[in-house]
């Protein structure tokens, strides 16, 4: 009988003890996979005090198919249990810059992608994405990670200036905002460094460019000045890996976008001050004040993480993979060629503006039809050769009409088209004949004229 009641008391401490490490709700601050460098998750978990819920809010760090950063967020969502999320993604566009004017953020999708998350321990945590991909997420430990010390750069900006506080407070890790700033918000955490006992701060802002696409900044990990004082270069990261893709090493861009001050009056209240002398008062991001975005399956009850769609088929001729870049070549009046070229090179990862030869043979094939290319009147792009006419000229393709000649670079009204390597080696593409050497015919021309934007 003592050995019955021996084994039952085991087993109920056994149970007891499960219990108690299924309740370590994760840790607050930041997440990564080691296998996925440049990319990161910020997870923070709040109790909402009105219905005892413990609600999760979440943000992902990661690039755009052309490498450009990005960002994701989920919840404020109730965790299913002490040890399972399960949450929509949402993307946001249109709001504050770094240092520009407050201008109100629209949400551009309630569903790109959906995220499962098991957490078997407070450090620990396997999330599962929408198609199906698993990724192993550890705590990052910040002493583990280098330190980005404040020293100049090869080309510093400039340094803002603090006022140091003076009684010492312990700041909070998670999610700090300002009200007045819809849309931005920056994810914060201290951790000691067991080698040196300084306290370490990594944070990054997310917030969106000129143009209004999102957008994110990192600083640190920095030691702190004390422990109500942090200042740092803000980086800049691109060509990493997206939400889905497979693992793309990121690269460092700027080491130096910008550069802030943060002074931390209480726990849950600072001062930000930027490099251009910007004052932004912070405060602590209440989830349950927020809203609640609840995983609701579809209104048909069916699979709540249903297959994505099949990717929009590439458009491969000659051994290159081809785009066309919509938002900066619709109609800018007065652009310079080289500027455009700009636009296919700034998407990284090899793109370029393609010759007019190359140009010229993918309208003679044909297979540009049904991508777009030629469906709008005055469908021209540029390509990097130059006019036989001027320097001030350079070699277009028009798609809707097959005229194949110069234009002068300060016109307006063309596309960008860009191409890359879609094989190890392009195909050769023979010489293309221009419809007429030096301006363009007065039929096409006219054409061309009945568009508000064409402009010679």
């Amino acid at each position: 009988m003592a050995i019955r009641w021996t084994r039952l008391i085991v087993t109920a401490c056994l149970l007891w003890t499960a219990a108690l490490a299924r309740a370590a709700l994760p840790e607050t601050g930041w997440w990564y996979s080691a296998a996925e460098g440049g990319r990161g998750w910020s997870i923070e978990v709040q109790k909402d005090p009105r219905t005892g819920e413990d609600m999760m809010y979440l943000a992902g760090y990661m690039y755009n198919d052309d490498g450009t950063p990005t960002w994701y967020v989920s919840g404020p969502t109730p965790m299913q249990d002490d040890a399972n999320y399960s949450g929509y993604l949402r993307t946001y566009g249109g709001g504050i810059t770094l240092t520009g004017p407050a201008r109100p953020a629209t949400m551009t999708s309630g569903d790109a992608g959906r995220i499962k998350i098991n957490f078997p321990s407070a450090t620990s945590a396997t999330m599962t994405l929408h198609t199906g991909k698993v990724i192993s997420l550890t705590r990052y430990i910040l002493a583990e990670q280098g330190d980005f010390k404040f020293d100049p750069p090869a080309m510093p900006v400039p340094l803002p200036s603090y006022t140091p506080p003076t009684p010492a407070v312990t700041l909070q890790n998670g999610w700090w905002y300002n009200a007045a700033e819809g849309g931005r918000g920056w994810s914060i955490e201290v951790q000691k460094d067991p080698n040196t006992g300084k306290d370490m701060m990594y944070l990054a802002g997310y917030m969106y460019n000129d143009s209004g696409a999102p957008t994110w900044y990192v600083s640190g990990p920095t030691p702190m000045k004390n422990t109500t004082a942090y200042e740092g270069y803000l980086r800049v990261y691109g060509n990493g890996i997206t939400l889905t893709g497979g693992q793309r090493n990121a690269a460092l861009l700027d080491p130096a976008a910008g550069s802030i001050s943060i002074d931390f009056s209480s726990p849950s209240t600072a001062t930000m001050v930027t490099q251009t002398g910007k004052v932004i008062p912070l405060t602590r991001y209440i989830l349950a004040e927020q809203g609640d975005f609840r995983f609701d399956p579809p209104p048909t009850g069916g699979d709540p993480d249903p297959a994505p769609p099949p990717p929009p088929p590439k458009l491969l001729y000659g051994g290159l993979e081809w785009v066309i870049d919509m938002t900066r070549g619709r109609w800018y009046p007065e652009i310079p060629g080289f500027e455009t070229s700009q636009a296919c090179s700034n998407r990284g990862l090899g793109w370029r503006l393609p010759t007019f030869n190359e140009a010229a043979a993918l309208y003679d094939s044909g297979a540009y039809k049904g991508f777009g290319w030629g469906a709008s009147d005055g469908f021209m792009i540029w390509t990097s050769t130059p006019g036989p006419t001027s320097s001030d000229y350079r070699m277009i393709v028009a798609y809707n009409n097959g005229f194949k000649g110069e234009f002068p670079m300060t016109a307006g009204g063309m596309y960008t088209g860009c191409v890359r390597p879609a094989t190890a080696k392009a195909a050769p593409v023979a010489k293309a004949t221009p419809t007429k050497s030096g301006s363009i015919p007065a039929n096409i021309l006219r054409d061309l004229l009945k568009n508000p934007w064409g402009r010679l």
